[in-house]
């Protein structure tokens, strides 16, 4: 049997970064499954010349690769 459930997903406080490259602001971004939040903070908004994109955060590993962090 196929269950369903309703997720909203709410963009919180939004922080515009200056000279930082292709990254433009960081976010905080909660999501509501089936009564239970979730707050991911320090989502990126990055763009370039193909487009905008926004991406989780991320940490540099000990091996030096980046993983990301959710």
């Amino acid at each position: 049997m196929k269950s369903t459930t309703t997720a909203i997903i709410t963009a919180g406080k939004i922080t515009p970064v200056n000279n930082a490259g292709k990254l433009l602001a960081l976010a905080d971004v909660t999501l509501m499954l089936d009564g239970v939040e979730i707050t991911i903070h320090g989502v990126q908004v990055r763009a370039d010349a193909s487009g905008t994109e926004v991406t989780l955060p991320r940490y540099r590993s000990a091996s030096g690769e980046w993983m990301t962090a959710i």
